[in-house]
């Protein structure tokens, strides 16, 4: 049996196109050809996500199909509003891509690893906006504590197996150390900001050392 669109999807389809008929009847939209890409995009886009709602096994669907919306929102800002398609255009399909694995993770738990995907794209979509509107943070910097943040909170996520996965704040902890080292050596504050996070890592361990072999054994006293 061929798969049938549903009335919804028929629904959303049928207003899509009307609303960019009348955009182009009142030459809100300057190219009829931008029109029918715009709606190919919007439509497959629909379609990918009309095929996790059918099954939601399929969560690869959750990938292309806010990629392709970001798309065709992207076209319609270059017809309506060219100056903000391009300032964020590519912020868009950036943060469609983060928001793609976000919602993978959200609606399959078991699924820890799309939150580093999501976290790195999360990032680099900070960056696009930075660069956009010219503010004064370094990209990289950003980067590199985007990065070290999603490691260190998929730490605290449960595996399978119910284990928390503290391997992550190794590369977490990392990223986050030169990172701040990076913003420290900017504002020539690094002869202070390093001493201090390396003091307080250290004291972490040594706590933690200490708490370990002042605890009883497992199987406790005979």
């Amino acid at each position: 049996m061929k798969p049938k669109l549903s009335p919804l999807l028929w629904g959303i389809l049928l207003i899509v196109i009307g609303t960019l008929i009348l955009l182009q009847t009142l030459d809100v939209l300057r190219s009829a050809i931008s029109i029918v890409w715009m709606v190919l995009f919007a439509v497959a886009g629909i379609g990918f996500l009309s095929v996790y709602v059918a099954d939601r096994q399929h969560w690869w669907a959750l990938i292309p199909g806010p990629v392709l919306l970001a798309i065709a929102a992207v076209i319609l800002l270059s017809e309506t509003a060219p100056r903000w398609e391009n300032a964020i255009g590519g912020s868009l399909v950036v943060g469609a891509i983060a928001i793609s694995f976000l919602l993978i993770y959200a609606l399959h738990p078991g699924f820890w690893w799309a939150l580093i995907p999501g976290g790195v794209m999360a990032s680099v979509t900070l960056v696009t906006l930075i660069d956009a509107f010219n503010l004064p943070i370094d990209g990289g910097v950003v980067v590199l504590l985007g990065i070290g943040l999603t490691f260190v909170l998929l730490s605290f996520v449960r595996s399978e197996e119910g284990e928390r996965m503290w391997w992550a704040l190794i590369p977490g902890g990392i990223m986050l150390l030169i990172g701040l080292f990076v913003a420290a050596e900017q504002v020539a504050l690094a002869g202070y900001v390093l001493p201090a996070v390396l003091l307080i890592v250290g004291i972490y361990f040594v706590l933690r050392g200490v708490r370990t072999r002042n605890a009883p054994p497992p199987g406790g006293p005979d």
